[in-house]
């Protein structure tokens, strides 16, 4: 275990137990819900980084993006008068907090992906259009399953505030940019040595 691994696993637990912590003592089902999702999560990426070897980026990427996700159903700033982070319209009408947490975060789905690809390949992968585009689609793939978490969450609690139809196409669209500005990088950068 690396210096840099021990930091963003530190980082991670500490903002789990802190948000966990938050959403048990507001009652909210529905993140006591994501919580669990969470450690489950983080399960499979460590499964995943023991077989692949991510790289701290994209582990450091995931553990921001489980922030931003916690934080999003927990923390009720004053500037929204109640409400969670999710509800902050950034633009209003036009960009929320939820829509920029799902494009960055599938966006760190999809560099796993491709880290995940080129391993299995074994051998550094050259980013063709073809594998690059396999790489995007497996993280529109990873979000199309979050939002049936996210409908599984309005099952468990339909007053939960996660959205409606709108807010889960958005959600995917958004999933699909992220997506899209990972592969666009993946395929532009320099390759390494």
């Amino acid at each position: 275990m690396t210096r840099a691994f021990q930091r963003i696993m530190a980082f991670t637990l500490l903002y789990l137990i802190v948000f966990g912590y938050l959403a048990i003592r507001a009652g909210g089902t529905e993140f006591i819900f994501y919580s669990i999702c969470m450690v489950i999560f983080i399960t499979l990426v460590l499964v995943v980084h023991r077989a692949v070897r991510l790289s701290n980026g994209v582990l450091l990427a995931l553990s921001i993006w489980g922030f931003l996700h916690m934080a999003g159903g927990t923390v009720r700033p004053p500037w929204l008068d109640g409400e969670v982070i999710y509800a902050w319209q950034i633009i209003p009408s036009v960009l929320r907090y939820d829509q920029m947490t799902h494009c960055f975060g599938f966006a760190a789905a999809t560099m796993t992906c491709w880290q995940g690809l080129s391993r299995a390949l074994r051998r550094p992968a050259q980013p063709t259009v073809g594998l690059v585009f396999l790489a995007a689609l497996m993280g529109m793939g990873l979000g199309t399953i979050n939002e049936m978490i996210e409908f599984a969450a309005t099952q468990i609690d339909p007053e939960n505030g996660v959205g409606d139809y709108t807010n889960n196409a958005l959600d995917l669209v958004f999933n699909a940019i992220g997506s899209t500005i990972a592969a666009i990088w993946i395929f532009v950068r320099p390759p390494r040595r």
